[in-house]
């Protein structure tokens, strides 16, 4: 975050001495004073702790430009900001109520929140800011089945003939999917399921909706068949806009996925996740997503990676990000890594529930939207993966039944409003959709 005290002066490039510089417009003091309604309603209280934050109305960095700490009494004062246009958010943490954030004027997300003009030298001065006591409401992404919640996940965020680039993956076969998350992201469009050798009718009308413009298929014939490619091919007017992306096993065809991102555009941060399993992948494609960066598989129970795989990590010269604990990716490989020269870094919790809770608080400390998917499977986590990524939302893992309790604990904490379950109550139950965590 930058200085409180005054904003740097602005000047021309050095190629144009024409211009006269100019002078940093500042703001002068911005107060106000918070306060929050009880748990059950009553008279509203002053927070006794909490934020005010100030975001540039027109976007750029996903950090607030300047944050103002409440006072005890619930007021707060601030200067320095530079003129121009903030939506603005008020947050409180005080124990009378559950943690709680709105935005200007009475709003509950900030794509809707009214903007306040701060002038050059004037004061600005909000008065009394009343937040109500908060609710957490639900929705849900689902189908029949394991492809039907991908098409519904699709047909949310993309309208009818939206001519859009599609990445293909087996949906009963985890390893080489993973790592396509992230590439559906910057393709900006949907990662859809077929099986080894059909494409169930879900897909089908999904692909005849879409009118896609190509088709990225990930994993070799041995996971998604010649015969399916063929069929693929005639969505988008033949075999030359089908494209196959595969290696001779799930660490090769994972290493084929990064390389295909990174010619595409220098990925920005590598995450390595164990190949062994799903879960911590799945939490890491968001991440990965949402910062330009790749989910890379690896044997994490070896102690080193083999020289190719190391000397690659080491050409893509970017930071590296282990998912989950030594017991699924070793201590050794990290070791190998930080000995190489490669700047390492490793989030993970206890188990795969506190891994995403982690990756969600590294990652997206100012998410509105969190997205629930059961842990103990793969495919509804993956699909929307690349839409979490695109509206920088973490993907939560919990139990099926209810919400696990550290994660139940950090969607209150993580002070969102809404949140989206992804598949059916065979996958997460009613409870899970009433927001009740296991432990009541």
């Amino acid at each position: 975050m930058v200085s409180l005290t005054i904003a740097p002066a602005s000047a021309r490039n050095l190629d144009e001495p024409e211009a006269p510089p100019l002078s940093a417009a500042v703001s002068g003091a911005i107060t106000g004073r918070v306060l929050i309604e009880p748990f059950g309603g009553g008279t509203p209280q002053p927070s006794n702790e909490g934020q005010v934050q100030f975001w540039a109305a027109s976007g750029g960095p996903m950090v607030p430009t300047a944050v103002a700490t409440l006072n005890p009494s619930g007021t707060f004062s601030i200067s320095g900001l530079p003129a121009g246009q903030y939506r603005v958010a008020f947050i409180s943490r005080d124990s009378i109520a559950l943690p709680v954030r709105e935005w200007h004027s009475n709003k509950l997300f900030s794509v809707i929140a009214n903007v306040v003009t701060l002038a050059n030298g004037a004061a600005f001065a909000f008065g009394d800011v009343v937040l109500e006591e908060r609710t957490v409401g639900s929705q849900r992404f689902a189908g029949d089945n394991r492809y039907a919640t991908a098409t519904a996940i699709s047909t949310n965020f993309l309208g009818p003939g939206d001519e859009r680039d599609i990445v293909i993956v087996n949906g009963q076969n985890f390893p080489d999917a993973l790592g396509a998350g992230p590439l559906a992201t910057v393709l900006r469009g949907p990662l859809l399921m077929v099986t080894q050798s059909s494409i169930p009718a879900e897909t089908a009308a999904e692909l005849d909706r879409l009118n896609p413009l190509s088709i990225t298929i990930v994993g070799g014939t041995g996971v998604v068949s010649s015969e399916v490619e063929a069929q693929l091919a005639g969505y988008v007017g033949g075999s030359s806009n089908v494209t196959r992306i595969a290696g001779s096993n799930r660490y090769a065809t994972s290493r084929a996925i990064v390389e295909a991102l990174d010619n595409r555009s220098p990925i920005t941060e590598l995450f390595i996740a164990t190949g062994g399993g799903f879960p911590d992948a799945l939490s890491a494609v968001p991440a990965a997503g949402s910062v330009g960066g790749a989910v890379l598989l690896v044997n994490g129970g070896l102690s080193a990676l083999d020289d190719s795989t190391a000397s690659y990590i080491d050409g893509l010269n970017v930071p590296v990000t282990i998912v989950g604990g030594t017991g699924v990716v070793s201590a050794g490989i990290q070791n190998q890594l930080v000995n190489r020269g490669v700047a390492v870094g490793r989030v993970a919790g206890s188990d795969r529930y506190a891994t995403s809770i982690a990756i969600a608080r590294g990652y997206f400390p100012y998410a509105e939207f969190a997205y629930l998917a059961n842990g103990l499977g793969f495919a509804d986590a993956l699909a929307i993966g690349p839409w979490a990524a695109a509206g920088r939302s973490p993907v939560y893992l919990t139990q099926p039944t209810c919400i696990t309790d550290a994660v139940f604990d950090d969607l209150i904490d993580g002070l969102y409003r809404n949140v989206v379950l992804v598949g059916g109550t065979g996958v997460l139950s009613t409870r899970v959709a009433a927001i009740e965590p296991c432990t009541l």
